[in-house]
């Protein structure tokens, strides 16, 4: 069973945008160690995908109309 990730958007005011979460990566197998970055118009989220033996790194950018 995998380890699910999950996100929220924060505004610049810090309240939460979405305060259900949304969905980053729901795939099989471990996702793990996820970490994000922001430059003032998209984030990036990355983390580590296992499979067995196999360690990936995987990621995705967040724009700030996302989902």
């Amino acid at each position: 069973q995998g380890n699910d990730i999950f996100g929220t958007r924060v505004n610049a005011g810090g309240k939460v945008i979405d305060p259900q979460g949304f969905s980053i990566t729901t795939a099989a197998n471990q996702q793990n160690t996820p970490q994000a970055a922001f430059n003032s118009t998209h984030s990036l989220v990355v983390w580590e995908h296992v499979n067995g033996s196999a360690h990936d790194i995987y990621g995705t950018r967040v724009a700030p109309s996302y989902p």
